[in-house]
């Protein structure tokens, strides 16, 4: 084999800890959604008669 070839049993391992790195960042990525959402959400309930937004918002 040629020094820039990869194996299939190292290609394939290549891609499966691809899909997997894809899969976490895609769950962390929706886990900081979740949290965002649900900050904004208690921020609003707790603090609307304190807090003014700015008119443009």
């Amino acid at each position: 084999m040629a020094d820039d070839t990869i194996s299939p049993k190292r290609a394939a391992k290549k891609k499966a800890t691809s899909v997997m790195t894809l899969k976490l960042m895609k769950s962390e990525l929706n886990v900081e959604e979740v949290v965002n959402d649900r900050s904004l959400k208690i921020f609003n309930e707790r603090c609307r008669t304190h807090y003014k937004p700015p008119k443009g918002q």
